[in-house]
């Protein structure tokens, strides 16, 4: 049964893909989802969209033209078992991930899981090196990493100066738990986990350009419905979406900001990632 919140935010969102090339109209006659309460995105919104749903979410085209697609449904449940044994792990709510992947299946699962338990996403881009890891886990007050197995090297004093924070990486590094294997179980119960509107979401470093970057916080409905906002004047419509993952800064000042996936497509050096219908944000 839809949800009044999971309706209110879809009215939001339509007025945007209503208005999507008339920018005048789109910001006359947008209003901020009137949400209160128990809502979580990912559980709320996308999983309503997802169950059974047999459309492509996730399409990924590697520079060498290999390609890989997931389904709505797919997404569901790898995202079910990723939150399930971020669970195991001890992530529980309110604990600040950091989040440091690439264009590939392992951010969207992780962004979807750490939603759905409640934890905070801290993104932040692949680009970062030791000295800058070791600033935005102290002051994200990360309880945990996800990287790339490939960046795990720059971690190399973590176990030892934050043996607090969980390391876990997308592919096999040592010292670091392998995401992947949630993948591994046959199921995984669906979350219960309840939210509130206003709960964080998402902690976003700001660029830095012209002081040291601020620590900003969007809401279970305030990053997708900015998100949203982002197709006006583009061409972003319910049959054919592009998502992108999220901007590389990530989680000191928490502020409060006025996404999920969705929203114009975005081609790294190496991968593009398209999504197709109905647009999940």
């Amino acid at each position: 049964m839809t949800s009044t919140a999971h309706e209110a935010y879809a009215a939001a969102r339509d007025v945007l893909l209503r208005h999507r090339t008339d920018y005048d109209a789109a910001v006359a006659q947008f209003e901020w989802p009137d949400i209160t309460g128990d809502f979580n995105w990912a559980l709320d919104w996308f999983d309503e969209l997802a169950r059974g749903n047999e459309d492509i979410a996730l399409w990924i085209v590697e520079e060498d033209g290999a390609e890989e697609k997931f389904t709505f449904e797919q997404m569901r449940t790898r995202s079910d078992k990723l939150a399930a044994w971020l669970r195991e792990q001890g992530i529980g709510q309110g604990d600040p991930i950091l989040l440091m992947l690439g264009n590939q299946v392992e951010l969207w699962d992780a962004m979807l899981a750490i939603m759905k338990i409640g934890a905070v996403i801290a993104p932040t881009t692949t680009a970062l090196g030791a000295s800058d890891l070791r600033e935005r886990i102290a002051r994200s007050e990360a309880k945990g990493i996800i990287v790339g197995a490939a960046d795990a090297g720059k971690l190399y004093w973590a176990a030892e100066a934050e043996p607090d924070v969980l390391l876990m990486s997308a592919g096999q590094a040592e010292g670091f738990l392998d995401i992947r294997a949630a993948q591994e179980r046959d199921e995984a119960p669906s979350c219960k986990v309840v939210t509130r509107a206003d709960d964080p979401l998402l902690l976003y470093f700001t660029s830095g350009t012209t002081s040291r970057p601020k620590l900003v916080m969007h809401t279970q409905v305030s990053y997708p419905s900015a998100t949203s906002r982002r197709c006006t004047g583009s061409a972003c419509s319910p049959e054919t979406s592009t998502s992108r993952s999220p901007p590389p800064a990530g989680p000191s000042t928490r502020g409060a900001a006025s996404s999920p996936p969705g929203s114009p497509e975005r081609r790294s050096s190496s991968t593009t990632t398209r999504a197709s219908t109905p647009a999940p944000f």
